[in-house]
């Protein structure tokens, strides 16, 4: 084997693997932290005390550990997975060679250039007639057909980016974030703990939101919730 390629071989190979764990590990997180929230309405007159997590399971039910192939078969679970990744992407994708190229030649330096992903999930691209906000979280929007309002453009949702150079390991995420979800939300409540308790035993100075949100983006490897995403988890009432 040529010595050169081995080598790159090495780090790519070590890269995907711990780029692929690290990234699903990130996506679960947000799902377990969107999951308690109120199901957002359609429309603003239409306002539902529903949680995610409620939809979720009453999707998932018993029948997986029998019929495993209905892990295929989820789709609120799998808009909640698609939303959360949207608003919160665990890694972003390097663009192809035409544009390194062009950086070499003008700087003398060989480097990959990264999209923004988060900001393009923000874009107007994600807004619609009925409610206003790319920010919103709102699993529906993955659920409606092209003709509705609240249906994103084409190439809208791209955390593992779009078209040739997309991640070769989104299947295999997709397939593994919602059986986790399956497997863990309909037996337990996976509360996020930024609360007074935290905020005491943590002090710290300076702004503890980003957006509003205390779960926001910190970067390690991934990019992951603030803090570790400290939680408190409690077996869901009227479970054996």
């Amino acid at each position: 084997m040529d010595t050169t390629f081995k080598k790159w071989a090495t780090v790519q190979i070590r890269s995907f693997l711990f780029s692929g764990h690290d990234s699903t590990a990130s996506a679960i997180e947000y799902c377990y932290h969107y999951s308690q929230r109120t199901q957002m309405p359609w429309h603003a007159s239409e306002l539902s005390t529903t949680r995610c997590l409620e939809k979720i399971c009453q999707q998932i039910g018993t029948q997986l550990l029998d019929q495993p192939h209905k892990i295929n078969m989820l789709p609120y679970t799998t808009a909640v997975l698609k939303e959360s990744m949207r608003l919160f992407l665990p890694l972003g994708c390097p663009k192809g060679p035409p544009r390194r190229k062009f950086f070499r030649t003008l700087t003398g330096i060989d480097f990959h250039r990264w999209n923004n992903n988060l900001d393009h999930a923000q874009r107007p691209a994600y807004k619609s007639r009925l409610l206003e906000g790319s920010q919103l979280f709102l699993p529906e929007r993955w659920l409606v057909g092209p003709e509705h309002p609240l249906y994103p453009v084409k190439g809208a949702w791209r955390p593992f980016e779009f078209g040739s150079r997309n991640c070769i390991g989104q299947t295999l995420v997709m397939q593994n974030v919602k059986t986790v979800l399956a497997m863990t939300l309909r037996e337990f409540d996976v509360c996020g703990a930024f609360n007074e308790e935290w905020d005491k035993l943590h002090p710290r100075k300076g702004l503890k939101t980003a957006y509003g949100e205390r779960a926001y983006h910190v970067f390690r490897a991934a990019a992951h919730p603030a803090d570790g995403f400290p939680c408190k988890i409690a077996r869901r009432k009227g479970l054996s």
